[in-house]
């Protein structure tokens, strides 16, 4: 015991500067991840795909955490989740998974920044020095915003540290086997986390092996250096494989995907042609968005960036050629070489190769551009003129340089936070984990820094004093805001404010905010991207729909109550102030003597509510007084009588389930009521303002009748269904205005599901059916024209799941062989033998891209919504006529070729995907 004293005692005395050194570093830089990554995941939770440059934060955080996930991008991130799930997991049994991530993450991040610290030792650079360049890469923003978010980069950076790190000090070196253990841990270390990055390992393999006079046989070593990395690099793949099902080998994903198949994902973000615009755009990510005041949460694009990146590429391009041809002896200077050439490979690389999100790649290679010019500007000579005045004037105002940058790059931060808060809220406080660590490591940073023992002391309890006072600030502040989620009021521009003087207005804004919050978070927080038709914050549309089911269609618009056939003003409302709450159903109006109306929609019918009052302060220079005395319970409360008027009903109550189990249960709601608003004389209309037919449509029909049986509303078609009279719902007579029925060969499946879903007796049809697929199946498969096209899976499978809804057999055994453009709707058939999958991008039919992501195992995909509260949904584009006609509810998407708006098909299928996935 005392030998093991004495050595850890040596170890500590030989070894405790450079341990101190890591400490500073790591303990400072950690706690400040620790902080951005709660920031952003925990407090905000902006776990949202491509918010953040096109980055796949939720999947990422799958990847990290779920062990039956799908891994699939292992394809590219070799051993992502064999090296980080682990520890994640581990950690979690005690913390809780997204905070092991947090953690975790946040380590690593420390980890590469302690290793850039060793790394501008290793090229000779003082102590001092190294650790500006430390400063500088720690502030620089691209490591501030990819280490406040789940993605892959910080951790691709960590493994190129570790290759950086272990093979600068082999140049020229005569080498060992010790030494090419290390070689090959350096090329795991490269190739684990991103697969482009064995290029650097490469170009320093290269420099290592051929320019080193004291290796013989270098083709051989160079090769068998490689060849071993691949090897253990598969093979630790598999394992991983064996482990995780989902992920892939890269190795045989890579050459079925690039080089037999040629359907590599990665084809799709490959540009084959020049561009200048890419040039500068890298030129951008690489010199002006890493700092925080011209970068954020969202890049500017504009002139005035353009020129910044033109001028910090020129300087450092002509820094760069000074030095090459003023230095003596510049050949000799291998690792120079090398950091330049894995910088240009990076840069060329994201000219081709995903060019308008390579922000997302910087992580690759920014810590390589701070390593050049900081080699640069600590190896000049005489020779060297220009360049030692630049040193000796950095050199002589370091401080000042130095606390001018990170002062900047603060602001940068604060900004960025700002703008990330602004557009998600605050969801919740910090952990107390992460207080605690953070709190930690600003005890060891203060003890290593600080000299004297009481200062140490003092500073500590400071630590200590100020960081829970503030978590308990903020904590007590989240919990008693009254409109938790306000930001996302204020991001829409809704009117709330008047309405919060009173508490049943209130909770109605309450109910807004959340609603609003899960279509801004929670609903993109998956594994699929939710695109807009355009942006526009939710400030282009003011319509509300009401008469779910049989009832009377109307809508509500700027004051009036209309019949959405008859286009009459049913009534009309004077007021100063609305809110609509599509997911309660609800407008409210508030007028100028404080008098509230509602009008709303529930179970029974429609209604209009009359007697609730507001308080109006008469003078708005009052109104800071007036909200002090609202806010500590002083206002006088006004007597309210409440009155009741019923508009419309229906036969039935119809169901309205609150989906509170959902994480996005209120856009179910406005989902359901989109379904609902779109059910005409019992018939399914496709859009708001469609026209329907006698027969009604089976397609619309099918899915409608899905979202009718999770919320028990199936009796809505039981009258359409008694007269119903062909198998066919002949739509191109409605939509084409021709004469003869083309009979689609969708109908009888889509048909045959109806049956299975409402109650009817109607054997007479289903006889039918089966006469028609005795008559035309071939080889067992049903095949006509779909949509003007010939089709034969996509009817198939209908035809396969009716069947299985009625529990009946076709008299046919049919098969599933022949793929057509409309696989990717049947995800109905996913449970099925031998279902196929496929995807399918159709933003001016986006029921379809719905449907495909619903199919595809993992639910990644494209879909599309309106950026509108409501409604969500649309489909097709708009005639002249049409246009004119919608104008009656909306003015800005009412012109040719806009969306038709509210469609049954795209709230049914989206409807269908959410409550599935959740």
């Amino acid at each position: 015991m005392k030998d093991i004293k004495v050595k850890m005692k040596d170890f500590l005395k030989n070894h405790g500067d450079r341990i101190k050194e890591f400490l500073k570093i790591f303990s400072l830089v950690f706690a400040l991840n620790l902080f951005l990554l709660s920031f952003v995941n925990l407090i905000t939770n902006g776990t949202e795909t491509d918010v953040f440059y096109g980055g796949d934060t939720p999947r990422v955080l799958q990847d990290m955490t779920l062990q039956d996930g799908l891994h699939y991008r292992t394809s590219v991130h070799p051993l992502f989740v064999i090296l980080t799930q682990p520890f994640v997991r581990v950690l979690g049994k005690l913390t809780g998974v997204v905070v092991a991530t947090v953690i975790f993450e946040a380590a690593i991040g420390a980890l590469s920044v302690t290793l850039f610290y060793q790394l501008m030792q290793k090229l000779k650079i003082s102590k001092k020095t190294s650790l500006l360049a430390t400063i500088v890469l720690t502030f620089a923003f691209t490591q501030v915003a990819f280490n406040s978010i789940f993605e892959t980069y910080v951790f691709s950076q960590f493994g190129l540290m570790l290759m950086w790190v272990i093979a600068v000090g082999m140049i020229d070196k005569k080498l060992e086997l010790k030494e090419y253990v290390l070689l090959v841990v350096a090329g795991i270390g490269s190739l684990a986390f991103t697969l482009t990055n064995i290029v650097q390992f490469l170009i320093l393999l290269t420099i290592i092996i051929f320019l080193n006079k004291n290796v013989k046989h270098k083709i051989i070593k160079f090769s068998s250096i490689l060849l071993v990395v691949l090897s253990i690099t598969v093979m630790l793949a598999d394992i991983q494989k064996a482990f995780w099902p989902s992920a892939n080998n890269f190795f045989t994903s890579s050459i079925n995907g690039f080089i037999l198949d040629k359907n590599s994902e990665e084809f799709t973000y490959i540009e084959r042609t020049w561009s200048m615009k890419r040039v500068i755009f890298q030129m951008n990510t690489s010199f002006v968005y890493q700092f925080g005041l011209l970068g954020g949460l969202i890049l500017e694009k504009n002139n005035l960036i353009n020129a910044l990146g033109l001028l910090g590429f020129g300087i450092f391009g002509l820094i760069n050629l000074y030095y090459f041809f003023s230095k003596k002896k510049i050949f000799q200077e291998k690792i120079y070489f090398a950091l330049l050439f894995a910088y240009g490979f990076n840069f060329v690389l994201h000219i081709f190769y995903n060019p308008y999100e390579s922000f997302l790649y910087v992580m690759h290679y920014n810590f390589l551009i701070i390593a050049i010019l900081f080699y640069i500007f600590t190896h000049l000579d005489e020779k060297t003129k220009i360049l030692n005045i630049l040193r000796d004037f950095l050199s002589k105002y370091r401080v000042q340089v130095m606390a001018g940058y990170v002062f900047l790059q603060t602001m940068g931060i604060i900004k960025y936070l700002q703008e990330v808060h602004a557009k998600f809220g605050f969801k919740d406080t910090m952990p107390k984990y992460i207080l605690g660590l953070i709190i930690i490591n600003l005890i060891i940073f203060s003890s290593i820094v600080i000299k004297k023992r009481y200062l140490k002391i003092v500073a500590g309890v400071a630590i200590i004093i100020v960081s829970v006072f503030s978590w308990f600030c903020f904590t007590q502040n989240l919990n008693h805001r009254e409109i938790k989620n306000v930001e996302a009021l204020d991001r829409a521009g809704i009117d709330y404010k008047p309405f919060l003087k009173n508490d049943f207005s209130k909770n109605m804004a309450n109910e807004l905010a959340e609603y609003l919050y899960e279509l801004d978070v929670p609903l993109r927080a998956q594994m699929y991207f939710v695109q807009k038709h355009e942006i526009s914050h939710k400030k282009n549309s003011d319509f509300l729909s009401f008469g779910m089911g049989d009832r009377r269609k109307m809508i509500y618009r700027k004051g009036k109550l209309i019949d959405l056939h008859t286009k009459q003003v049913i009534r009309t409302f004077d007021f100063s102030h609305e809110m609509i709450i599509p997911n309660m159903y609800t407008v409210l109006l508030l007028d100028e003597a404080g008098n509230i109306t509602r009008i709303y929609e529930d179970e029974t019918g429609v209604h209009i509510e009359k007697g609730r009052k507001a308080k109006v302060w008469e003078d708005w220079n009052n109104f800071n007084q007036w909200e002090d005395d609202r806010l500590n319970n002083r206002e006088t409360k006004l007597v309210e009588n409440l009155t009741n008027e019923t508009i419309t009903t229906s036969k039935k109550k119809i169901h309205l389930p609150d989906f509170n189990e959902s994480p996005v249960g209120r856009v179910l709601k406005v989902l359901h009521q989109e379904v609902l608003i779109n059910i005409n004389r019992g018939r399914p209309n496709t859009t708001l303002l469609a026209k329907t037919n006698e027969a009604g449509l089976y397609r619309e029909g099918m899915m409608a009748a899905m979202v009718l049986e999770k919320t028990g509303n199936t009796w809505l078609f039981e009258e359409w269904m008694k007269q119903i009279n062909s198998i066919y719902d002949c739509r191109n007579k409605l939509e084409k205005n021709e004469t003869k029925c083309v009979e689609s060969a969708d109908n009888p499946g889509q048909l045959l599901y109806l049956i299975g879903a409402v109650a009817n007796h109607r054997q007479d049809l289903v006889n039918k059916i089966k006469a028609e697929v005795k008559q035309k199946t071939v080889d067992g498969e049903f095949t006509g024209l779909v949509d003007g096209s010939e089709m034969g899976y996509y009817p198939t499978a209908l035809l396969i799941n009716g069947a299985r809804k009625n529990k009946i057999d076709l008299g046919y055994d049919l098969h599933l062989d022949k793929a057509d453009k409309y696989l990717g709707l049947t995800w109905w058939l996913n449970g099925y033998k031998v279902a196929k999958h496929g995807n399918i991008v159709d933003p001016v039919h986006p029921a379809k891209e719905w449907a495909s992501v619903h199919q595809e195992p993992g639910h990644y995909g494209l879909t599309t919504i309106l950026d509108e509260s409501y409604p969500l949904t649309f489909d097709g584009e708009l005639t002249e006529e049409e246009a004119d006609e919608q104008k009656l509810i909306n003015e800005h998407y009412s012109h040719v070729k806009g969306p038709k708006l509210s469609s049954i098909w795209h709230a049914s299928e989206m409807f269908l995907m959410l409550e599935n996935r959740e």
